[in-house]
């Protein structure tokens, strides 16, 4: 078997963080653009990928445009249509990679060339697309081989009506504000469950209860922010509350993961050094991931800020979703060693096997909003893109439902019986009180009886 070359390996991991990045990273920006580049040396990058329907136009407006070093100059801007976003990452990518000149254009490239310097104070083009598909907009420098770039560009696109989403994205407005009355639904139902086992809720099911909450005003605020900028090509300030509660939703949703996964407050009432160092690790970098996310999405799409770190936000985002994992695992270890117990094995075999349940469940989840959800946005018709995102949001749905199903507060579930002191006795026992400090906390609960 042939050895693969070394650039392609890398190549396909920056390809996938890249386009994943941006499916993670899913604001509804503002489809009229103010891009300013600085001393730019990238030979070619995106701008912007946008789904026209028959009638939509492209309006670009471009001035101060610099460029250092000697003539013959060769640069110009590309229309380039595109069958996914993967494949136009690709292409930017080889062309980079080998110095092919995309200026030397198909038939159905379109190019406004800047070859002459007489066109550098202004440019405007003002276009409409007879032919729909997915087109993304390049900049290319082909002559000098090395220069630095400047310009101001302002780039508006839209559909016929006006409508300023993409393609794709045209009925994310409805459909988000959909998704947020079947979150508050499932938000009436589990507040009503609650009211009526009141004597059993714990902590964490409240927490569940603000995770909802968190969720269902997101999508009420995302689906304000679609429907501006699809009317007015800007989100007129909507954005900034959507992103406050996506950040908080974010954040508590890792919190009530991690917290399932540990067993707190429904198997043990704190958590162990080893859980405590997992949260001190993930949640940190969950704020910070989600911060980040929040500035990166008000950078230009353009820039080079913005392609990098995306990437590297996507590998932050991954990398917590491993974490969260870890208490999981540690649960079940413990709960296997302690199912070897006389007389409580059949309780902590069930216990056992929730965990294992849940595991495959966060597993499962994670898979499929970080990988599948990509996938199919990518081989799917550009104007069904809107699929992949209705799939992630019933994908949530089905996790939230789910988890709240499997540990809700009942005398029969055996991961939220009512705690006794024998119960207490047999986790310090078997290891579900690891640290030096949980085994005091234990006695000392126990002597206060």
């Amino acid at each position: 078997m042939a050895a693969a070359r070394p650039g392609v390996a890398w190549r396909a991991a920056l390809l996938f963080a890249a386009v994943s990045a941006l499916c993670l990273a899913r604001g509804a920006q503002a489809r009229i653009h103010d891009l300013v580049i600085s001393g730019d040396s990238r030979a070619v990058f995106s701008i912007e990928t946008f789904g026209f329907f028959a009638g939509g136009r492209f309006n670009f407006d471009l001035t101060g445009f610099k460029i250092t070093g000697d003539a013959p100059f060769k640069a110009g801007f590309v229309l380039h249509p595109s069958e996914s976003e993967s494949a136009e990452v690709e292409l930017v990518q080889e062309a980079a990679e080998e110095g092919a000149c995309l200026l030397d254009a198909v038939a159905e490239d379109f190019v406004v060339p800047l070859n002459d310097p007489a066109g550098w104070a202004h440019t405007a083009v003002d276009r409409e697309m007879k032919v729909e598909g997915l087109y993304d907009v390049l900049f290319v420098r082909c002559l000098p081989k090395a220069a630095e770039v400047s310009f101001e560009l302002k780039l508006t696109l839209y559909n016929p009506g006006p409508n300023y989403l993409s393609a794709g994205d045209v009925p994310l407005p409805t459909l988000y504000a959909l998704m947020a009355v079947i979150f508050f639904g499932t938000l009436a139902t589990w507040v009503v469950y609650l009211r009526k086992h009141a004597a059993k809720v714990q902590t964490l099911h409240r927490m569940m209860s603000v995770l909802l909450v968190l969720k269902a005003l997101a999508l009420t605020f995302e689906s304000v922010t679609f429907h501006f900028v699809a009317a007015r090509g800007s989100p007129v300030g909507w954005n900034v509350v959507y992103y406050i509660f996506a950040f908080l939703k974010g954040v508590m949703m890792f919190v009530v993961i991690l917290l399932v996964g540990t067993g707190w407050s429904l198997l043990k009432p704190f958590l162990s050094q080893r859980e405590k160092k997992i949260f001190l690790l993930v949640l940190p970098l969950q704020v910070l991931d989600n911060i980040a996310l929040l500035v990166v999405n008000e950078m230009a799409p353009g820039s080079q800020a913005y392609q990098n770190w995306n990437n590297i936000l996507h590998l932050v985002d991954i990398f917590c979703c491993c974490a969260i994992l870890l208490p999981i695992v540690w649960s079940i270890s413990h709960l296997r060693q302690a199912s070897t117990a006389d007389g409580k094995a059949r309780d902590t075999l069930q216990r056992l096997l929730l965990f294992r349940q849940f595991y495959i469940m966060v597993v499962g989840y994670i898979y499929f909003t970080r990988i599948v959800v990509w996938i199919l946005r990518d081989t799917i018709a550009f104007d069904l893109a809107w699929m992949s995102i209705l799939l992630q949001e019933l994908a949530t749905l089905a996790f939230f439902v789910a988890t709240g199903w499997k540990f809700r507060p009942t005398s029969e579930n055996p991961y939220v019986k009512v705690r006794t002191e024998d119960d207490d006795e047999d986790e310090a026992e078997f290891g579900l009180q690891d640290g030096p400090g949980d085994v005091e906390l234990a006695a000392t609960k126990r002597e206060d009886k």
